[in-house]
């Protein structure tokens, strides 16, 4: 695996240990979870940057390009040519505030709003599908398991760990 050393025929416990585990489990897991992707975002006319960038700015309200980039982690390049392409199909629109003229803010437009509504819609149909398949104990199993995914990574951009 890129960057990481063979861990796996560490002695001892702790660190050593998981991270061993978590190389042996991360290509099956990324395999997996690419599978349920693939199902869950079948109907997505857009790439799941694209996807990503617009539920960005839904949350984030009118954002700058900066703080778009930062939100998203991407290089200022990378967000610039997404935003370009929502911007050409009429999803995102760009404005200059009074107050400020040098500033560009970006912010979802009423079109994107009612597009990523069916799309949200229809992306809650198709996990209600994913799950429906799955025994409860497994659909159980499934949901704690993102659950403590959450938990235990969620804060790592904060610098709360856990938080």
């Amino acid at each position: 695996m890129f960057g990481m050393r063979n861990v796996r025929g560490a002695r001892g416990g702790g660190a050593d240990r998981g991270a061993g585990e978590l190389e042996a489990l991360f290509p099956d897991i990324i395999r997996l979870m690419s599978g349920v992707r693939e199902v869950v975002h079948r109907d997505l006319d857009l790439s799941y940057n694209q996807y990503k960038t617009l539920a960005a700015l839904r949350a984030g309200g009118a954002l700058t390009l900066d703080a778009l980039r930062r939100e998203l982690r991407v290089a200022a390049s990378t967000a610039s040519e997404m935003v370009e392409r929502l911007v050409r199909l009429g999803l995102v629109r760009r404005t200059v505030p009074a107050e400020n003229r040098r500033t560009l803010r970006l912010e979802v437009s009423p079109r994107g709003e009612r597009y990523l509504a069916g799309l949200e819609a229809g992306l809650i149909d198709n996990y209600r599908r994913l799950l429906g398949e799955l025994a409860p104990r497994d659909r159980e199993r499934l949901l704690e398991a993102f659950r403590a995914i959450r938990d235990v990574l969620g804060g790592r951009g904060s610098g709360h760990p856990g938080a």
